[in-house]
């Protein structure tokens, strides 16, 4: 498969993300989609797909954990008064 998941956005709304934040944002949501895709690519579900179905599936995967930390990471800043 040939895969490019990129790298989330160092930004959320008009605040810069510091280096710590971006790399917490980024381990968070690589943690949970490896984990899942971990689980994924042994199943015989998956085994299954042809090659672009397995990319869609992956991407999707990636993106809705980068999506979840992200979120959670904008829910922090909120609380610390840095965005509304």
């Amino acid at each position: 498969l040939k895969l490019n998941l990129g790298m989330p956005s160092k930004k959320i709304g008009e605040v810069d993300l510091t280096p710590d934040e971006w790399r917490e944002m980024v381990r968070e949501g690589g943690q949970k989609s490896k984990t899942k895709l971990n689980e994924l690519v042994i199943s015989s579900r998956y085994q299954d797909l042809n090659p672009e179905k397995k990319e869609k599936l992956i991407k999707r995967i990636d993106s809705h954990f980068m999506n979840y930390a992200r979120d959670r990471m904008e829910r922090k800043l909120k609380r610390e008064g840095r965005i509304k």
